[in-house]
């Protein structure tokens, strides 16, 4: 097991003891750590737009803007 997925899995077993600080801040963590840096780094086009259809490793399957994934 990662220590990512330790993480999680410790706060969740927090957050059904009724403690949601712990979830709350692996939340935070995850969303400005990781989530947020990737879409950064390969989700903006030349253009500003953003693409939709990117795989897990940042490559751009397709330029395509589907407004349903919006």
């Amino acid at each position: 097991m990662t220590a990512a997925k330790a993480a999680c899995g410790a706060a969740l077993q927090r957050l059904r003891q009724g403690e949601r600080a712990p979830m709350a801040q692996w939340l935070r963590q995850h969303l400005f750590g990781h989530v947020l840096p990737f879409w950064d780094r390969h989700g903006f086009d030349a253009r500003g737009g953003l693409n939709t259809c990117v795989s897990d490793s940042g490559q751009i399957l397709s330029t395509d803007k589907w407004l349903w994934s919006q």
